[in-house]
């Protein structure tokens, strides 16, 4: 039976993608692959809504957030990273392990930090940078960071931004939001195989990186940042994810920014009212403060989490994700992220109303 994977990434892949897959390798260093970088930096920073460059690296988005870390703080330096749950937790223990004098600022899984919140951490002490998770995806909850990053901008500090679930999902403008890194992943919202990230780099954070201390080479921004100006990378890249990329970056410019936030909205939408119809409780009731990638919840009565995404892939050959942390083994997810599209979300809603309702 043909598998439908609806986790938070990675997601299906088109035919388009597949085929641009299969391509005969190339050379990284030739004319060929040249073009192909060319188009890709330049429709990354319009995905990112930036004039500034967006950095490729061959990695996952845990290397990409460490670049950021080691490309504009020192230890000693004094870092807020902001917890809501699984993922953004990992970056407040990577602060730490990487020598910051690191505060993590802790609200519930479920919640979402509030601007109010941040500033008042803020006026505390001077802080170099702020670290913060858009959109947690073990939880589905999106923050308003728009509203973060002004109370950032506004005590002087730098954010770093994991975006990985939400830069070409929800709207997110770089620049005129004031982002200075802003960080993304292949297998997400740009709907081909995880291997490359995406590293929005704004002025603010080129002026940090010119006191960073141990910026390291293979993540370096500015090794990374004069090789693209030759459009080609500094080292050996995933090239073959370079082509998924560049398709699926051209499928999303013919669609739009508006359009692609408008349909995963709408899914998004769609998953929460039906789920709550076939009685699961959602984690994150409000859904102001959900993001617009992944829905979380409760399986209903007479089921557990692993019954069901058992039978869910059993019977219908769909894919549900497991809970992420102290969440794992008590909630599900459904992805509706990338090429998880109308028809992908309606026959998996359709199946678990087969389910729920015996």
């Amino acid at each position: 039976m043909p598998r439908l994977l609806m986790v938070p990434g990675p997601t299906p892949l088109s035919q388009a993608v597949k085929e641009a897959q299969s391509r005969p390798a190339v050379s990284h260093r030739s004319a060929e692959y040249k073009v192909i970088c060319r188009r890709v930096f330049s429709a990354l920073q319009w995905a990112f809504q930036t004039k500034n460059p967006v950095l490729v690296y061959t990695s996952n988005a845990t290397g990409a957030v460490e670049a950021a870390m080691r490309n504009t703080c020192n230890p000693g330096d004094a870092v807020l990273s902001l917890n809501n749950g699984f993922f953004s937790e990992r970056w407040g223990r990577m602060c730490q392990q990487l020598g910051y004098d690191t505060t993590v600022l802790t609200v519930p899984e479920g919640q979402a930090h509030t601007a109010e919140q941040v500033k008042a951490e803020l006026a505390k002490k001077q802080y170099h940078a702020v670290v913060i998770t858009h959109s947690e995806t073990a939880t589905g909850v999106l923050c308003d960071l728009q509203a973060i990053l002004q109370v950032v901008q506004e005590a002087g500090a730098l954010s770093i931004v994991d975006s990985v679930t939400s830069v070409g999902i929800s709207p997110l403008p770089m620049d005129e939001w004031g982002a200075d890194v802003v960080i993304g992943a292949s297998q997400k919202g740009f709907m081909s195989p995880p291997g490359l990230t995406f590293v929005g780099v704004g002025p603010r954070a080129w002026k940090a990186f010119e006191r960073a201390q141990y910026p390291g080479v293979a993540f370096n921004f500015e090794i990374c940042r004069e090789f693209q100006t030759r459009d080609m990378p500094p080292f050996t890249p995933a090239t073959h994810t370079m082509f998924a990329v560049d398709v699926s970056l051209q499928a999303m410019q013919a669609e739009g920014l508006s359009a692609i936030h408008t349909r995963h909205r709408r899914n998004k939408l769609k998953v929460r009212e039906q789920l709550s119809a076939m009685g699961c409780e959602l984690l994150v009731p409000d859904v102001a403060n959900t993001c617009d990638a992944v829905t979380v919840a409760y399986p209903p009565q007479g089921w557990t989490s692993i019954t069901l995404r058992e039978a869910l892939l059993e019977e219908f050959g769909i894919e549900a994700a497991n809970g992420a942390g102290g969440l794992m083994d008590h909630t599900f997810r459904i992805g509706h992220l990338g090429t998880q599209r109308d028809e992908e979300v309606n026959q998996t809603l359709a199946a678990l109303h087969q389910l729920l309702n015996r």
